[in-house]
């Protein structure tokens, strides 16, 4: 299972619960349990952050 930070890091790259969960060999709804556990908010973590000028 991912840890924390390795779920920050899955979804600011723009992953799917479910991408995510293929890489650990599990199901999304373990993410999605892994997220709401860890209090962390996907949206926001999927936003993008950049500027272009």
């Amino acid at each position: 299972m991912p840890t924390k930070e390795q779920l920050i890091q899955h979804l600011t790259d723009k992953m799917t619960n479910k991408d995510i969960a293929i890489i650990y060999v599990t199901t999304f709804q373990k993410i999605i349990q892994l997220i709401k556990k860890n209090d962390l908010n996907p949206i926001e973590l999927r936003k993008v952050n950049k500027f272009i000028v």
